[in-house]
């Protein structure tokens, strides 16, 4: 959120965003996680709020269809975070300190063939899947945990034309959970005498690592990881603080809003790591020499992967203990300009760039350059974020809104807007902020 009436929302962004604020205190709690279009679908059933479990679900990936991936074939990416109550306060306009929770999850999956994804997508049986074979050779590796963070920031030089603050948080995490699933084999999409379709593995075999079976919402249990993480952030504004006149002719408030030319920042986040002790800690393998998969074999395995796939791989299951391990978290570097075109009326620019080293155990977020232009005032604001993903051929076009304490957004409409289906997903967030202005 680049707003400068983000709060809380822009420290978990950048902590030097504290530096400055116009909040006295603010408390917020929110909610976010990739979707899809189907998810809407199903307002009428049990599991409408399955999105809220996702960052403490036991199983790898639930309910893969309404939840769909923020990348295209083959790489597939999903994040799901709670933030829990959190709070701000600044005794002055120079500095401030915050304290978030939060629950995270992070899915990232390699290798994942564009007719499988499609099928799943738009459903087997649709006139868009055609017949097809291949390999399959594809992994999903998904990283949950907890944390408690403390962010002060603090603006140590501030001038009539330019300002400069600086910030921090050190984060706790514990309540640990890493989960990844290996397959292989050959895949065919053939069309049955019937007219169904239906997928047909060969020499399928999968492997699935865990490091501990996720307790529902317990944050503490035997073979949970807990670690430590830091972020760091700096930010400068270049023009005058605010304007000084008054709001309009017809009130003698002054106006209060920010009256900068650019704001520029940068951040390294999410720069740590999660310790396993690898006392729970299993792997557990099967094969297959042929499996057939219809859809509502399809619907079966992306509701529970765990659970089908020993049910799609009769031979064995084996098992056996794993090992202790340390993970490093999804780090990214953040980067942005916010340039300031009339009252009210901003663009900004926000590049995030992955600093974690790709492997089979790391869950890494994809580049990113978002472009927003966006209209803020303290009860409203209206953005329409552009973002340009690495590896996606599609432009994705979102919007989101912040009426009073409320706000609500998505990453990707055309994807939610797309009246077929589509296994293209979208970064749904709403959150709720109360606050307290400083006395001017």
């Amino acid at each position: 959120m680049s707003s400068n009436y983000g709060g809380i929302y822009r420290v978990l962004q950048n902590p030097s965003a504290v530096a400055g604020t116009r909040y006295r205190y603010q408390v917020v709690g929110a909610i976010g996680s990739s979707i899809t279009n189907r998810y809407f679908r199903q307002l009428a059933t049990n599991d409408f709020l399955h999105i809220i479990r996702i960052p403490y679900s036991d199983n790898l990936y639930r309910d893969l269809q309404s939840i769909g991936s923020l990348t295209e074939a083959p790489r597939h990416t999903v994040a799901s975070e709670i933030i829990g109550p959190s709070v701000l306060f600044s005794p002055d306009r120079r500095q401030a300190i915050a304290l978030h929770t939060r629950m995270q999850s992070f899915v990232y999956g390699q290798g994942l063939p564009l007719p499988l994804t499609r099928a799943y997508g738009y459903e087997l049986n649709s006139r868009r899947v055609t017949p097809v074979s291949g390999l399959l050779n594809a992994n999903l590796t998904q990283q949950q945990y907890s944390e408690v963070g403390l962010s002060y920031g603090l603006r140590i030089f501030e001038g009539k034309w330019h300002r400069l603050s600086v910030g921090a948080t050190g984060r706790r995490l514990f309540g640990g959970v890493y989960r990844q699933m290996q397959v292989t084999g050959n895949y065919q999409i053939r069309q049955d005498v019937s007219s169904e379709k239906s997928i047909v593995l060969d020499r399928f075999q999968y492997v699935l690592n865990s490091s501990a079976p996720r307790q529902s919402f317990q944050l503490s249990a035997p073979g949970y990881g807990t670690g430590w993480a830091l972020d760091a952030g700096i930010t400068y504004e270049i023009g005058k603080e605010i304007t000084g006149r008054n709001y309009n002719d017809e009130t003698p408030f002054a106006d209060l809003r920010p009256a900068y030319l650019l704001r520029l920042s940068a951040a390294i986040m999410n720069s740590g790591s999660l310790r396993f002790s690898g006392s729970q800690s299993r792997e557990v393998s099967g094969s297959s020499t042929r499996t057939v998969l219809y859809q509502k074999d399809l619907d079966l395995l992306g509701d529970n992967i765990v659970a089908q796939l020993p049910r799609l791989a009769p031979g064995g299951p084996t098992e056996r203990p794993g090992n202790a391990m340390t993970l490093q978290l999804p780090s990214m570097l953040h980067l942005e300009a916010d340039l300031r075109l009339a009252r009210s009326l901003y663009i900004n620019g926000l590049y995030l760039k992955n600093m974690s080293a790709v492997s089979g155990r790391t869950a890494p977020l994809p580049d990113r350059l978002i472009i927003t232009p966006r209209f803020e005032d303290e009860d409203a604001e209206l953005a329409f974020p552009i973002s340009i993903i690495d590896g996606n051929q599609r432009v994705a076009v979102g919007m989101s809104a912040r009426v009073g304490p409320l706000a609500l957004g998505f990453s990707n409409l055309t994807s939610m807007l797309h009246k077929n289906g589509d296994h293209r997903g979208t970064y749904a967030w709403m959150g709720l902020s109360f606050w307290a202005w400083h006395k001017e």
